[in-house]
């Protein structure tokens, strides 16, 4: 087992090692958050890429930030710039609590287009990619969450969209209910209420908010064929993909 454990570490540090680490929030009340972005070997010869941003899965108490790196280095390999983005979590900020973290999308997402000229990105092909608590980020930005900015972002940031241009979600905590998985990383009702993607979910908000899933009928957090069921209005623009297989 111990030997196991150290072949992921080893894993985790190469793919980390393969990357450049841009801190985007220097002092979120704890550890600095960085994007762990990888690029193009050709990244200078064709301006104005494609860029993909990957939120890790972690219900909000601890992320594993190369969880998506297999996936970025896919589409790196395909002429993309991918970022791994590291966002606030119980593990390395205690006392945060699921609005905190939406604040951190929301910042890493108006960092990359004020950099775009350095990162060589253009800013109307940005794509979001999330899994668990990080689909909740993903899908808060598609969905335009009325979450307030972070007072300590920086001025030059303030008027840039907080808006991507496509998002996939997988595995979202779509509602935040009592007894629910995340419920309880909540400071109150009123924060379940304003991070739970399905009460923003209605027309005019994001043509297609594409949500890839493992169907699990037993899984707390699988609340997205419920969602379909009991409103055909929300299902039309929350698609629900069942993709089968672990």
């Amino acid at each position: 087992m111990a030997n196991q454990f150290q072949v992921l570490a080893e894993r985790q540090r190469l793919l980390l090692e393969m990357a450049q680490p841009i801190v985007y929030k220097p002092d979120p009340g704890g550890e600095a958050l960085r994007i762990h972005f990888y690029f193009p070997k050709d990244l200078k010869e064709k301006p104005g890429r494609s860029l993909l941003l990957f939120f890790p899965a972690g219900a909000f108490d601890r992320i594993n930030p190369i969880q998506f790196a297999p996936h970025a280095l896919h589409f790196v390999d395909r002429g993309a710039v991918c970022g791994l983005v590291e966002y606030r979590n119980r593990a390395t900020h205690p006392a945060v609590t699921p609005s905190r973290a939406l604040q951190d999308g929301r910042t890493a997402m108006r960092f990359v287009r004020h950099y775009r000229d350095r990162l060589h990105i253009d800013p109307d092909r940005i794509a979001l990619i999330g899994a668990g608590a990080g689909a909740v980020i993903a899908g808060s930005l598609a969905l335009r969450l009325d979450i307030p900015d972070d007072p300590g972002d920086p001025e030059e940031l303030a008027n840039l969209s907080t808006r991507p241009d496509a998002a996939v979600l997988f595995s979202p905590i779509v509602e935040f209910t009592k007894g629910s998985y995340g419920w309880d990383m909540c400071h109150d009702p009123a924060e379940a209420r304003l991070v739970s993607l399905a009460r923003h979910i209605r027309g005019g908000k994001f043509p297609d908010a594409g949500v890839s899933r493992n169907p699990r009928p037993a899984h707390p957090a699988d609340h997205g064929g419920a969602l379909r069921a009991e409103d055909e209005e929300k299902a039309q623009y929350l698609r629900v993909r069942a993709i089968r297989g672990s």
